[in-house]
């Protein structure tokens, strides 16, 4: 684009004035730029001439050739002067015709009349572009504020005015509004309030007066609405603005009431979003609870900004008697105060716990629509699951699927039913079940595919069921579900925030194991505080943990996972999953830290429940020197189903290390070539460097062919996590007394008094106690037997 004496040139459309038609109507309404463009024209174009509308028929009678130019045409128009204009111009050898018009002239029906060959400039090619538009800024000498052209839509004239004086309503109010009557103004007040137009509000009429078709063509023909170069049609801000300031609120409700009824016989996506805002315009909160129900997602996907919009203002009396709303609500405001989804995850959560409480009352009635029942039992799901009630979140979601099942009929699953399935898989995920999370997660995720609007449910799906293949180390099925999340998340969206939270903790496990911290630190920040993580906090904890082992402080990630668990003491209590990723990871920082006794005492408390923890506590034993029980606890039990490719790896290189400190060479190198060869299926190097340096860089001297130069510089060159072997503190029963009395008498005499024996007998048994710890007073000891769990904590 140029500019010429001020005017910006826009050769788009001086290319539609080049083209060969009869008659060329420029048709938009005031300022767009009409006068501009078609002087400039007439200016550079040689066979061009101006003339008046009434001289009209008498100069194309005489003319031959060339291109006559009308500005305002409209001002002038009658039935004789087009009829009279269209008959020269059907003449052999008559000129080039075109006209400036603000309404759709009766040249035109003229035109078509005679046969001539009529174009069209109209208002939706006048709209500047927002290229133009700044060029056009340029030229005016001014600065454009934020969001100019979606404010104006890009009309020229009004955009000016913004830009000179920083209003334009009384430009629009007198220059457009004012030659519309009042019902249009309603109506257009009304279509104002949503953002994209759908077919219905043609449609709709509230009631006596025009057809809304005949009046959404006036407001066209006006600018009020336009049509965006993507189809869409919408009213832009700044005439909504003006709008608001010339017709009051209450004239436009009945047609509000009439668009949500209206938009809700189409029942398809592209209604739902407008059907929302008018029904929050006319105070339908009936209809707010039923599409954030059943849509509530799919509207979050489409337009943040409406729901935060529509939901954030709901009145309580409003939420107490749609208590559906409440989630919504939490979720508008976080939208609206631009929080990230992780800071107000628990805050959405005690929400969804406010709304089961409507299915989970006593004596409440199940029946009634299926939609809002599947919902109320998600949310239900999600109450049960925040408390660990696992027996009866399993209760709930075999009620809710016998009555989905029986009641669905041959309709396709719904996006509430993909979240219900969600719920189901988590809970299962949560719960420590993979046997029964797995084919929950895989359901959960093929009906959130299939089913309208649930790409959010079908990401978070992925993203579970990707956790669940890392923790357990099986690369293959990572991959799979890593890419079944990146098909349908949008990881920019705050909607997806539960489904990209989790899969930051993924992309955090995967990295430490693949040894790449820095990487896995990012992840991480992205993840966000795991003290705010409601749901998958035990899963935040593994990579910090594997983290501070790499990097050297267990001492500090000790105190954050007490720090994390008295935040979730409800969950961890309970009993899932969380209760048994916690004491793994306790033991292997207290071995990391040499406190061998309380690891091994953690290991055992849930060596029944978690084969997770049986090549942990076989670590421990073979720091604590103790080979042979380290061997023949990491080869029992032999391998099965139940054990995962991450608990077999560290079996195998605790085999390893343990045959090669009890000399069995042959062994250890049978044991290292199959850790090796696993690692390498799985990408589990991390797992490799945690083996005690001195005992790694052997059998990787005897093995380094079997991995790549920087495999090999990678896993030689990292620091000891674990000691070589370290002496645990064994303690006589009867010192195991003395010590704890010590803890509770001031003095060793006070501490013989209690247990009636001799104070030199006391001593003696505490001077053992010194030597054991590696001490030499009493407060040492104390301080010492609590850091490696011999006494409770201190008040």
């Amino acid at each position: 684009m140029v500019q010429r004496g001020g005017v910006v040139v826009r050769p788009r459309l001086s290319e539609r004035l080049e083209r060969c038609h009869a008659v060329t109507i420029v048709q938009a309404p005031p300022g767009y730029g009409k006068t501009a463009l078609l002087a400039d024209w007439v200016e550079h174009a040689p066979s061009a001439d101006t003339a008046h509308a009434p001289d009209l028929p008498g100069i194309l009678a005489a003319q031959t050739g060339g291109v006559v130019v009308v500005d305002d045409f409209a001002r002038h128009e009658t039935a004789g002067l087009a009829e009279g204009i269209v008959s020269a111009l059907a003449r052999p050898g008559a000129p080039r015709l075109i006209v400036a018009t603000r309404t759709t002239p009766l040249l035109r029906m003229y035109a078509w009349d005679y046969g001539l060959d009529v174009g069209t400039v109209g208002a939706g090619d006048l709209l500047a572009t927002e290229s133009e538009l700044a060029e056009m800024v340029a030229a005016w000498g001014g600065r454009a504020p934020d969001g100019l052209h979606e404010a104006t839509g890009g009309w020229p004239r009004v955009a000016r005015l913004l830009v000179e004086e920083g209003s334009a309503e009384e430009y629009l109010r007198h220059a457009v509004l004012a030659r519309l009557e009042r019902q249009s103004l309603a109506f257009a007040l009304a279509l104002s309030s949503s953002r994209s137009l759908a077919p219905a509000h043609r449609r709709v009429s509230p009631g006596a007066g025009a057809p809304s078709s005949d009046v959404f063509e006036r407001l066209l023909e006006s600018g009020v609405v336009q049509r965006r170069v993507d189809g869409c049609e919408h009213v832009p801000p700044v005439v909504a603005a003006a709008l608001r300031l010339l017709v009051p609120e209450q004239e436009a409700l009945a047609w509000h009431r009439a668009l949500v009824e209206e938009l809700g016989h189409d029942g398809d996506a592209a209604s739902r979003a407008p059907r929302m805002e008018h029904a929050r315009a006319s105070e339908d909160w009936g209809v707010l609870a039923q599409l954030w129900t059943r849509h509530g997602l799919q509207l979050l996907e489409v337009d943040e900004a409406a729901v935060a919009r529509v939901y954030s203002d709901v009145p309580a009396e409003a939420v107490a008697t749609w208590p559906v709303l409440t989630l919504a609500v939490a979720t508008a405001r976080a939208l609206r105060d631009r929080r990230p989804f992780h800071d107000v995850q628990p805050v959405l959560w005690q929400a969804a716990r406010r709304a089961a409480q409507q299915f989970e009352g006593p004596g409440m009635d199940h029946g009634g629509d299926l939609e809002n029942y599947i919902y109320l039992a998600a949310t239900a799901l999600i109450d049960a699951r925040m408390d660990g009630r696992w027996e009866e979140h399993r209760r709930i979601a075999e009620a809710a699927e016998e009555r989905y099942r029986a009641e669905r009929g041959p309709v396709p699953d719904s996006q509430r039913y993909a979240w219900f399935l969600l719920q189901v898989f988590l809970g299962e995920m949560t719960a420590g079940d993979a046997v029964r999370a797995k084919p929950a997660g895989r359901r959960a995720h093929v009906v959130a595919h299939d089913a309208p609007d649930s790409r959010v449910s079908s990401a978070a799906a992925a993203a579970g069921m990707c956790a669940l293949a890392t923790i357990e180390g099986s690369a293959r099925d990572a991959a799979y579900w890593s890419e079944q999340y990146a098909a349908v998340a949008r990881e920019e969206a705050w909607g997806f925030g539960y489904a990209t939270s989790l899969f930051a903790l993924v992309r955090a496990m995967r990295a430490v194991d693949r040894l790449d911290l820095e990487a896995a630190e990012a992840a991480l920040s992205d993840a966000g505080d795991p003290r705010c993580d409601v749901e998958f906090w035990p899963f935040a904890l593994l990579p910090r943990t594997q983290l501070a082992l790499l990097r050297g402080a267990p001492g500090d990630m000790l105190d954050e996972i007490d720090r994390v668990v008295s935040a979730h003491q409800a969950q961890y209590d309970a009993g899932g999953w969380g209760t048994r990723v916690v004491a793994c990871l306790r033991v292997e920082l207290l071995t990391a830290l040499g406190e061998v006794e309380r690891a091994l005492e953690i290991a055992e408390s849930v060596a029944d429940a978690s084969t997770a923890v049986i090549p942990l506590g076989a670590r421990a034993h073979l720091v604590a020197g103790d080979a042979g029980r380290a061997f023949e606890m990491a080869r029992q039990p032999r391998w099965d189903a139940g054990v995962t490719p991450r608990t077999r790896l560290g079996r195998l290189l605790v085999t390893a290390g343990a045959a090669e400190q009890l000399g069995d060479r042959h062994g250890a190198d049978a044991a290292f070539s199959a850790a090796l060869a696993l690692s390498g299926a799985t990408g589990l190097m991390a797992t490799v460097a945690k083996l005690p340096r001195q005992v790694r860089q052997a059998l990787l001297e005897r093995h380094h062919r079997a991995l790549s130069a920087e495999a090999l510089e990678l896993l030689s060159g990292y620091r000891e996590v674990f000691e070589t072997s370290t002496e645990p503190v064994r303690l006589t029963p009867r010192e195991k007394v003395v010590l704890a009395e010590m803890g509770r008498a001031t003095t060793l005499a006070e501490v013989a008094k209690r247990l009636t024996v001799s104070a030199n007998t006391v001593k003696k048994q505490a001077i053992s106690v010194y030597a054991k710890l590696g001490v030499h007073d009493r407060e040492a000891a104390l301080e010492r037997a609590r850091v490696l769990g011999l006494l409770p904590p201190a008040d």
